[in-house]
Order: structure tokens, then C-alpha cells, then sequence
């Protein structure tokens, strides 16, 4: 191990705890079980490369302050790179430089401050699915409520990438804004035996918070 230069991996029991402040050069826990991790409250943790923190599906990894209800920080340089995924987090402070950025599956533990959470939404009909009707709508889930602000989500042919149409997310043809479940009745029918995919621009849709 060579200090300011190498890597600390949590890869230790299902519950660990860091009780004390640090600096570190990359911080890293990846699992694939279910794991928690417990920050000493008011301590802070700087990272000034790399900070890696990812579980996995039906394993989340969770964040969280050993006494409860009372904060830790996390002092993120502007230059660190973030991978940070299937994660619960709670109580944490980012504020310090640059905020954490949890990328997808992610869960706002609630009390944190300078984290942006982004989860992956689900949609029906599933990717790649067949046989489906060429009338059927789309259907979008996300992990929390949202808004639709502007923009369109587009309907587009695979084999051209031609639009077949752009659905403004503020007309009639989009029900559900406000809640986590956002419904796309198209006005053009289908055809059969086509490929189509979607895309959804960047300012579609936010959160409520």
C-alpha cells in the first residue's frame, strides 16, 4: 500500500463501520451481496481520485451514519471520478466540493445534501420485446414521482432512424405527470412487423423535489 496513491477497498463483512476521518486516493466498495456501511457521524471522508461505490440488483449497497440520525460527509475533489450505482444512502453530506452522483438504481435514504440521484426507469413494452401490439401504449416507470417539463419523446424506425413521431410530453397524448408512472398514447398506429425504438430528451421529465 503506498499513501496518496493506491486504493482502499471495503471489502470486508456484510456490516462495516468507519468510525474516524480520512483522505483517501480511491475509495472502493463493490459487492454483489447485500452490505452496509456505517460513517462515524460528523466525520468526513475526502476522496481526491476516484470513489467507487456499487452494489448490485437485489443487493443494494447502503450508506449510512453509525448513530442514527446524524450526519457525515464526504468532501468528493472536482476532479475525482465518479461509479456509483445500486446504492442507499442516508445522512450524507457532499457539500464540501464536488456533490456525489449516484448514476442509476439508486435510493434517497433522505437527509442528504449535494447528492443527485438518478434511477433507471422501467418501461412496458420491455426492450426488444415482440409481438407487440402496434396500438399499444408506452408506458414508463420511474423510482419517484416526476413532472414533464419540455420536450419530446420521440418514436423512431430502427432500420432509418426516421422519426415516426415526437410526442410533446406537454400535450394530451401524455397522462400520469406527477406521479412515478408516465403513460404514451401514440397517434400513429404501428406497423407490423417493423422495429422501432424511443428517445427521450434530456428535459422531459423531473423530479419533484
Amino acid at each position: 500500500f503506498t499513501a496518496g496513491t493506491s486504493t482502499v477497498d471495503l471489502d470486508g463483512s456484510v456490516t462495516q463501520d468507519i468510525r474516524g476521518s480520512t483522505n483517501f486516493y480511491n475509495l472502493e466498495s463493490s459487492t454483489t451481496a447485500t452490505q452496509t456501511i456505517n460513517f462515524g457521524s460528523g466525520t468526513t471522508q475526502g476522496i481526491s481520485n476516484a470513489i467507487t461505490f456499487t452494489g448490485a440488483v437485489s443487493n443494494i449497497l447502503t450508506l449510512s451514519p453509525l448513530s442514527a440520525a446524524y450526519t457525515w460527509f464526504l468532501n468528493i475533489g472536482s476532479a475525482v471520478t465518479q461509479t456509483i450505482n445500486y446504492l442507499s444512502v442516508s445522512y450524507s453530506d457532499a457539500s464540501a466540493d464536488t456533490a456525489a452522483s449516484c448514476t442509476s438504481n439508486c435510493t434517497d435514504g433522505g437527509s442528504n445534501t449535494s447528492w443527485t440521484f438518478v434511477s433507471t426507469p422501467t418501461f412496458s413494452p420491455l426492450d426488444e420485446a415482440t409481438r407487440v401490439s402496434t396500438t399499444a401504449n408506452l408506458v414508463i416507470t420511474f423510482a419517484e414521482a416526476v413532472t414533464a417539463v419540455s420536450g419530446d419523446v420521440t418514436i423512431k424506425l430502427a432500420s432509418d432512424d426516421s422519426t415516426v413521431e415526437a410526442i410533446d410530453v406537454t400535450s394530451s397524448n401524455l397522462s400520469g405527470s406527477g406521479t412515478a408512472t408516465i403513460t404514451l398514447n401514440p397517434s400513429t398506429t404501428l406497423i407490423k412487423g417493423r422495429i422501432y425504438y424511443v428517445q427521450i430528451d434530456s428535459t422531459a421529465f423531473d423530479d419533484l423535489e
